[in-house]
């Protein structure tokens, strides 16, 4: 049933197509449109308002055929809603009928302090999640000094446990290091863990620059610190990154035995 906001919301959203980019409405001989299986919006916490803020989509597709295509966005900033028009293609040809998974990471910049709602424009419908945006504590464009980080994975640990986070950086300064303190994990909400890679950097003039690959090994905790247990499951991994970027990878925590 259609509330009286869901309609105002959708009126709203409706106006907003049309500022839109063009949106492809048909296929082509090698493919047709078809509409985007999303299961889970991710919207992490810990976005200020001088990050790029984000929006991760996933879901997943019924065959190999099928692949998510660009995703629109506009934000409505006096209004404080995030549209998004999400794209999927299915092409013709042998098709593995064999679940295919998908996750498409939404840009939207930088936004000012406030939480805002999600509408799915192809769907006509509004998620029931918000991305919250905080105000700065401080003018730079990260409270931290974060490390350049390229990729991420995970792995099983020496016993067995899918726990053990890795992070590709490349430092570019020899006198960027991580400290001796464990890297901070926590998760922030159901199904999603923010991993913050605080580096230091002396500042000498003698540090000299190079490009310098690095792997640094995090390990995802039993809990957080104020207790409350992450158990094991599938989760969004959110990695903040230099300069108020991020490393999005969607994954399982498995332990063979919880705590």
């Amino acid at each position: 049933m259609l509330t009286i906001f869901s309609i105002a919301t959708l009126a709203t959203a409706l106006t907003a197509q049309a500022t839109l980019p063009e949106i492809p409405t048909t296929g082509s001989a090698t493919h047709k449109l078809i509409p985007v299986p999303v299961e889970t919006y991710y919207t992490p916490m810990g976005f200020d308002d001088n990050d790029n803020a984000q929006i991760i989509l996933a879901g997943e597709f019924a065959n190999s055929c099928q692949s998510i295509g660009p995703v629109q966005s506009r934000v409505d900033r006096d209004n404080k809603v995030v549209y998004l028009y999400p794209t999927a293609y299915e092409y013709k040809g042998m098709c593995l009928q064999v679940k295919v998974p998908f996750m498409r990471v939404v840009d939207l910049g930088l936004l000012a302090q406030g939480t805002y709602r999600i509408v799915n424009m192809q769907s006509r419908t509004t998620v029931k999640e918000v991305l919250t945006v905080h105000e700065a504590k401080n003018p730079r464009v990260d409270n931290f000094i974060y490390a350049p980080v390229q990729t991420i994975f995970l792995k099983n640990d020496e016993e067995g446990n899918r726990k053990e986070l890795i992070l590709q950086v490349t430092f570019t300064n020899r006198c960027m290091k991580f400290g001796d303190e464990p890297t901070p994990v926590r998760m922030t909400k159901p199904g999603i863990l923010e991993v913050l890679p605080i580096i230091q950097v002396k500042m000498d003039p003698d540090c000299q620059d190079a490009i310098l690959p690095y792997f640094h090994t995090v390990m995802i905790p039993d809990a957080n610190p104020d207790g409350t247990r992450i158990p094991n499951g599938r989760y969004l991994i959110h990695v903040r990154s230099m300069n108020g970027s991020a490393i999005n990878k969607i994954d399982y925590i498995q332990r063979k035995i919880e705590n």
